[in-house]
């Protein structure tokens, strides 16, 4: 999906009108800019980024680092028992996949389905990873503040 089909699907899921209304952007101006048949009327980064506060989706965001060979997620909420979650979860997850390893190469023949399950295991183990790297870099730092 491209960015324009997700911001396009934002407008559709979230309802354009109640859209508009939350970015208190014009009705017309918003569907025309969502519309994927109008080569005219484009979404400014500004008004993607605001899209998306307001309607809690990240669909252009996933988009775009797709486009560009990336993935995104959201940075865990920082409190005081954050750091030793991060660490468990973390380890928790490498085991989950270490366990789903030893399950696939038990009979030596890895199967598509197989593949598809390791890769499942391998990316909440690397968002795990990710979230106590988040964790560490943010702990003592101030919250970002959202937008809206």
């Amino acid at each position: 999906m491209n960015v324009s089909e997700a911001a396009h699907r934002i407008g559709m899921d979230v309802g354009m009108k109640r859209l508009a209304d939350m970015t208190g952007m014009d009705y017309d101006l918003l569907r025309a800019k969502l519309s994927l048949n109008n080569p005219r009327n484009h979404l400014h980064l500004k008004e993607s980024v605001l899209l998306q506060s307001a309607s809690g989706r990240a669909d252009i965001l996933h988009a775009m680092a797709e486009e560009l060979g990336y993935v995104a997620m959201p940075l865990p909420e920082i409190t005081s028992t954050s750091l030793p979650r991060a660490i468990t979860r973390a380890c928790a997850e490498f085991g989950d996949y270490m366990r789903k390893v030893d399950d696939v190469f038990d009979d030596g023949e890895v199967t598509p389905n197989e593949v598809k399950a390791l890769e499942k295991e391998l990316t909440e183990m690397i968002a795990a990873a990710t979230r106590l790297q988040a964790v560490l870099v943010g702990t003592g730092k101030k919250q970002p503040e959202t937008i809206l």
